[in-house]
């Protein structure tokens, strides 16, 4: 049998509903019900940088490939915002999403593309173009989650 080491552990001030590290696991984003969203340095775990959103920081993806340096946080009701971590500064642009704690957002392996839940609907949008929406594809219930698959040869 073998048991888990505790790295370490963080106290936050608010109940956390995502966290997730870099894909270079160099750091932590924590988002929250305190519509923020907490970035730690992994070597220290001292937090480096907090931000705030018009609502509950529901989800994190962190951009891969070209667009490492950017993430898109569903925070709020209806909205994703983009940052661009070098340095971390948001862009201008804000994307529909869809109401609601259950809504995500996804990168695609290769960072061009962002798919996003938007209530019964997922919607994709394409970085090379300003995050112009390119495709969309509604259910009959609502979409909870979104999350890009790596399939071989594609």
């Amino acid at each position: 049998t073998s048991s888990w080491l505790t790295v370490s552990e963080l106290t936050v001030d608010a109940s956390i509903n995502v966290a997730t590290f870099d894909p270079n696991n160099e750091f932590l984003a924590l988002g929250s019900r305190d519509h923020c969203i907490t970035f730690y340095d992994t070597s220290t775990f001292h937090p480096i940088k907090t931000m705030h959103f018009p609502g509950w920081v529901s989800d994190i993806t962190w951009g891969t490939h070209n667009h490492q340096g950017l993430i898109a946080i569903r925070g709020g009701s209806t909205l994703i915002s983009l940052l661009n971590l070098q340095p971390i500064r948001q862009l201008p642009v804000q994307l529909r999403s869809g109401r609601g704690e259950g809504s995500s957002v996804s990168w695609s392996h290769d960072g061009r593309f962002l798919a996003r839940a938007c209530d019964n609907e997922v919607v994709i949008s394409d970085s090379l173009y300003n995050f112009t929406d390119v495709a969309s594809l509604t259910r009959g219930d609502r979409v909870r989650c979104v999350r890009f698959c790596k399939a071989a040869g594609k």
